[in-house]
């Protein structure tokens, strides 16, 4: 399952914001990325095989670095950040299920990725390609919720 819905990630990247969606009673806007990765990050939650996926080096750092960060959201709402405090909390959701993306790919092998990833990489490259030869000057779509850059 992981690595279909790892497939599924590599192919939707190249569409970045094209596959979003905001909601007048949130904040920000919800990416179709954001929530393929949180499926990634449940299922390797849920795997037989956690303990073996959750392991190396880069465990314990990566686990005193979040802990830093759910700290340091509980401090500040104290000092009067709750106005913020759901966009704040989106970002922290996406520190601690985006190192999903490095769990999943040590798991399962970057060799059976690699041709997926190549592919995505050229949507990628041909998407940009297009956008710049037909739309160079993006700044109108900054209205609709668009990065200006």
């Amino acid at each position: 399952m992981t690595y279909y819905l790892l497939l599924l990630t590599i192919y939707i990247w190249p569409f970045g914001q094209l596959l979003s969606f905001t909601h007048r009673a949130l904040p920000f806007t919800i990416y179709l990325l954001d929530l393929i990765i949180l499926l990634v990050f449940i299922s390797l939650v849920f795997s037989r095989k956690r303990k073996e996926i959750f392991s190396g080096p880069i465990v314990k750092p990566l686990i005193i670095f979040l802990g830093v960060a759910v700290l340091s959201l509980i401090i500040n709402f104290k000092q009067g950040i709750s106005s913020g405090l759901p966009l704040s909390a989106f970002y922290l959701q996406r520190l601690i299920i985006y190192p999903a993306l490095f769990f999943a790919t040590q798991h399962i092998g970057f060799n059976r990725l690699k041709n997926p990833l190549l592919i995505s990489i050229g949507i990628f490259f041909l998407l940009s390609l297009l956008q710049y030869i037909v739309f160079p000057d993006m700044r109108y779509l900054k209205n609709l919720g668009f990065d200006d850059h």
